[in-house]
């Protein structure tokens, strides 16, 4: 009877080895999947924040009137400096007097 009992200590070994082990995953995973958990529901917060600045026509519209600003502004200094440029070559237009003056060979 000691080559059974010895059998059925070396089972009973077994099972409460595999038991531990299963024990101890269940203690480790618990922790993963409460961060997995928690990783989600903070994915979740995030998306929902993100879509709801992302369709505010508020800032789409602020957008828009910084780029007509920055255009007419560019406009506004791009014309002083070209009627400067451009009221130098009227300076010396010539007149009817002058068209007249030409023709006359003098």
């Amino acid at each position: 009877m000691a080559p059974e009992a010895e059998g059925s200590s070396n089972h009973a070994i077994a099972r409460l080895a595999d038991s531990g082990e299963d024990a101890m995953r269940t203690l480790l995973a618990f922790p993963l999947r409460m961060f997995a958990g928690a990783f989600g529901i903070f994915e979740d917060l995030l998306r929902t924040a993100a879509d709801a600045v992302e369709g505010d026509p508020i800032d789409d519209r602020v957008v828009d009137l910084e780029r007509r600003m920055d255009s007419l502004e560019g406009r506004a200094t791009g014309r002083r400096k070209d009627s400067g440029a451009t009221s130098a070559a009227r300076t010396r237009t010539p007149t009817g007097a002058d068209i007249a003056a030409e023709q006359r060979g003098t």
